[in-house]
């Protein structure tokens, strides 16, 4: 969850937005949940804004940033790679039970 720089409409870190490891708001969880199942995405970064107590999604991204969390020493790439393994090759075990493979990213 971030929150708005105190300069103006920033969420991301780099614009000076602020990470908040509170609960979000059950009315902005509940309407990511419906949002993604309806559509079958199982992996996204929700830009959810609250207006009083009624969520509104401005956008959502596939490839998205995750400075913050590296920051809080949570590693996605591997929660994602672990996700994506018992979700559809349970069965699979990478050579030598390396790390997850380095995907390219964008610029």
């Amino acid at each position: 969850w971030r929150l708005q720089s105190s300069n103006g409409f920033h969420n991301n870190l780099a614009a000076g937005g602020r990470l908040d490891f509170s609960p979000a708001p059950a009315a902005a969880v509940e309407l990511v949940n419906r949002v993604a199942q309806t559509l079958g995405i199982d992996h996204a970064g929700f830009d959810v804004a609250m207006a009083g107590n009624h969520p509104y999604i401005l956008e959502f991204n596939r490839l998205f940033g995750n400075r913050g969390l590296r920051e809080q020493n949570i590693r996605p790439a591997e929660l994602i790679y672990a996700y994506l393994r018992e979700r559809y090759s349970p069965e699979f075990t990478p050579p030598n039970n390396s790390a997850p493979p380095a995907w390219p990213r964008a610029g």
